[in-house]
C-alpha cells in the first residue's frame, strides 16, 4: 500500500515512498513461481505478513526498519503444506514447518533507500536460506521518474550462492493501477523475474 499517491490521478512517483520515524506498517506479499520439469507443471505460491516498525529516517529520506514476520503460509499446487497460524496435519507438513516456523516472530532489520532498495538486511540466523535470498528482490524498487497505469521498468540484482554460483536476477515491474480491497484502495504492482545462474566452479 503506498500511502502516499494521488489516489485521483493514478500516478506515483519515486519521491512519494516516504518513511516516517516512529511509524509502523502492516505489510503483506505473496509471490508465485511455477515450474515444469518432464512436462510436470509445478506451481508454489508463498504469502508472508510482516510488521514494519521505522527506527530512524535520514536527511536523505533513507530509512532503518526493524520488521517482524507475524504469519506465513506456502501452497503447492493450491494445497496449503504450511500455516503458521495452525498444527501440521502430516508428518510431511511437519518437515516443512520445522524450516519455516523458526522465523515467526523474529526480527529482521533492513536499511531502505526512498526508492524501497535494500542497502543492509540482518536476519537471524534461523532464517531459512530461501527467505534471505529473496528479501532484497522481493520488494518495490521505484523507477526514477513517475509512473502510471501501465508504466514497467527493469531492476538487476547479482548475488552469490555457495555451491551454485552467481545468481543473476532481473524483475520486470508494472504498474496494475488501483483496486478496492476491504475498503481500502490499494496500488498493485505485477512482476515477472527471470533467472541465470552462473557456474563459478567452469571459470
Amino acid at each position: 500500500e503506498i500511502r502516499n499517491c494521488d489516489w485521483s490521478s493514478d500516478v506515483c512517483s519515486s519521491d512519494l515512498w516516504k518513511f516516517t520515524s516512529g511509524t509502523t506498517w502492516s505489510v503483506t506479499t505473496t509471490q508465485e513461481i511455477s515450474t515444469s520439469v518432464n512436462n510436470r507443471p509445478k506451481t508454489v505460491s508463498q504469502s508472508l505478513s510482516m510488521n514494519w516498525d521505522v527506527v530512524s529516517v535520514e536527511s536523505d529520506g533513507t530509512a532503518i526498519i526493524d520488521q517482524v514476520v507475524e504469519d506465513l503460509q506456502i501452497q503447492i499446487d493450491g494445497v496449503v503444506v504450511f500455516d503458521s497460524k495452525k498444527p501440521a496435519k502430516s508428518d510431511a507438513e511437519e518437515k516443512i514447518a520445522v524450516r519455516f516456523r523458526s522465523i515467526i516472530g523474529q526480527k529482521i532489520t533492513t536499511k531502505q533507500s526512498p526508492r524501497g532498495e535494500i542497502t543492509y538486511l540482518n536476519t537471524p540466523q534461523s532464517t531459512p536460506d530461501l527467505l534471505r535470498l529473496q528479501a532484497p528482490e522481493s520488494l518495490l524498487l521505484f523507477p526514477e521518474k513517475p509512473i502510471s497505469v501501465g508504466s514497467s521498468w527493469i531492476t538487476e540484482a547479482t548475488r552469490t550462492i555457495e555451491l551454485i554460483g552467481k545468481l543473476h536476477t532481473t524483475n520486470t515491474w508494472q504498474y496494475v493501477g488501483l483496486e478496492p480491497n476491504e475498503g481500502k484502495k490499494l496500488h498493485r504492482f505485477r512482476v515477472t523475474p527471470s533467472f541465470q545462474i552462473e557456474d563459478e566452479s567452469r571459470s
